[in-house]
């Protein structure tokens, strides 16, 4: 009964590989006739298993090239983005250098161009620091501009570099004038990053957007340097001037460069 059960189990095990082979005509292997029905469909299903597996390799050998050439592209992508992005500076740097030589021609000073590396601008005491210095020939009381008038003036020199207290201080008092009527007035920080004429005659003229300069009183700064424009005109406290509240005409929150003034003193 047993041998019975075993001849029929090889029997159905033939016979569902016949059909296999039958079901898939494309099965094809070495060997022919019985043989073949019951090793081919082995032999079809090890080249199938094998070219699949052998796909999914090559597959995942080829995203992982993609991959690389990706990083590849995004690290070229990332050094170009630098590149020009030092390009862009260097063109901006250009451009403020090319306005402070104006200036320079302008006014026909010797002058001394300078970095900025270091400001306080919005509180008490105000100042920049330059990367100029004693070595540089650098002296106390030169006069700092930048590309558009006045910035200040050195007020202490070290070997490379020098403090520089900016109008915007409030001990940094300046003799100014109206550039229209030529009426004058002392310059001052009202300690809040702005600033504004004090001593104008209450009597002489005044307007929104008037320009005033330095007179070149006081043996510090030259003379017709730019300092602000009229934003505000009030009443002096003790009624006898009026106050003018000047915008500057430097930025002193993105200054980068600036000259320094040789031939200031008179």
């Amino acid at each position: 009964m047993l041998k019975r059960k075993y001849l029929i189990l090889i029997f159905a095990i033939v016979f569902a590989l016949i059909l296999i082979q039958v079901k898939n005509p494309k099965i094809s292997g070495p060997f022919k006739g019985l043989l073949g029905n019951l090793i081919n469909p082995f032999v079809y299903l090890y080249n199938s298993t094998s070219n699949y597996l052998e796909d999914i390799f090559t597959n995942y050998l080829f995203l992982i090239n993609v991959k690389k050439e990706n990083l590849k592209l995004r690290s070229e992508i990332e050094n170009y983005k630098f590149e020009i992005s030092l390009l862009k500076e260097k063109l901006t740097d250009y451009e403020r250098l090319k306005l402070l030589l104006n200036f320079k021609d302008a006014y026909n000073f010797e002058t001394i161009a300078c970095n900025v590396i270091g400001k306080n601008i919005n509180t008490f005491p105000g100042y920049i620091i330059i990367d100029k210095g004693r070595r540089d020939g650098v002296e106390k009381n030169d006069t700092i501009v930048g590309h558009s008038g006045l910035v200040g003036k050195v007020d202490d020199v070290y070997i490379s570099s020098s403090l520089v207290k900016i109008i915007l201080d409030v001990t940094n008092n300046v003799s100014v004038m109206n550039f229209e009527t030529r009426s004058t007035g002392i310059l001052k920080g009202d300690g809040n990053g702005g600033v504004f004429v004090d001593y104008y005659d209450k009597f002489e003229p005044v307007n929104e957007g008037d320009l005033f300069v330095t007179t070149g009183l006081g043996g510090i700064y030259p003379k017709g340097i730019p300092v602000g424009t009229v934003d505000k005109i009030e009443d002096a406290e003790n009624n006898l001037f009026q106050k003018i509240i000047l915008k500057p005409i430097v930025n002193f929150n993105k200054i980068e460069n600036a000259l320094i003034i040789k031939n200031a003193k008179k």
